[in-house]
């Protein structure tokens, strides 16, 4: 059986970029340096502002480890 983990809401993505950026002990700045995105970005995901940077929100997502396949198109996440 697959423990794979489908992002299907903004909260749902936000909760996976705090817990993976937390695991991996990176603080903000350190997480938008890897992604190449600001501080602002990050602290915006985090706080379930939905943004339109698809590609932006797949570099941070890639940082923390999480394969952006798990995001199905149809959510308004992925268009």
């Amino acid at each position: 059986m697959s423990d794979r983990v489908f992002i299907n809401t903004h909260a749902k993505l936000a909760r996976l970029v705090s817990q993976g950026r937390k695991e991996r002990g990176l603080s903000v700045q350190e997480l938008a340096t890897l992604a190449n995105v600001t501080p602002e970005y990050v602290l915006d995901l985090e706080a379930v502002v939905p943004r339109a940077e698809v590609a932006a929100q797949l570099r941070v997502l890639d940082a923390v480890g999480v394969d952006p396949s798990a995001i199905p198109t149809g959510t308004g996440l992925i268009e």
